[in-house]
This record gives C-alpha cells, structure tokens and sequence, in this order.
C-alpha cells in the first residue's frame, strides 16, 4: 500500500513530515526504531523535521495503528510499523 494511500485511508491528511516518517519505517533495515533513529535517518537523508513533531506524528500513527510501540526491554521507546 502507498504511504499517501495508507495515510489517507486512517483519516490523516497527508503531509511531509507524516510522509517522511512513515518513508523511514517503510525503508529502514531495522524493525524497531527509537525517535532518535528516526530523526538521524531524516537528517542523513536532508529532511529536518524536529523532535516535537517526530514524537505527535509518531503518537498519531501509533493511535491509528500504522505503528506499534511493543514494551522491550530497551533504554527508550520504539516502535515499528504494523504490517496490515
């Protein structure tokens, strides 16, 4: 499914940052990603999205289901992309 198409279909509009992070999700190798990976990822990539809106947009998905945030025993929260 298209990330537009994914995003649209939850109730979200469909905007930059919700694209990118998804984007990261979506082409990253690792499946749990901490908001710190996240946000290394875009600015590896020249997108500068601050960590404010990396963490709402992460919520968002996570309330909506395109994300899960599963309870590791990690330092810090992660979360991955459901796979529907």
């Amino acid at each position: 499914m298209r990330a537009t198409e994914r995003l649209s279909g939850v109730g979200l509009k469909v905007t930059r940052p919700r694209l990118a992070i998804l984007d990261v999700f979506q082409k990253h190798e690792c499946r749990h990603l901490t908001v710190d990976d996240v946000q290394r990822w875009l600015s590896e990539h020249g997108l500068h999205i601050g960590p404010a809106t990396i963490y709402r947009v992460l919520n968002n998905f996570t309330e909506l289901g395109i994300l899960s945030r599963p309870i590791l025993d990690l330092p810090a929260a992660v979360y991955e992309l459901e796979q529907n």
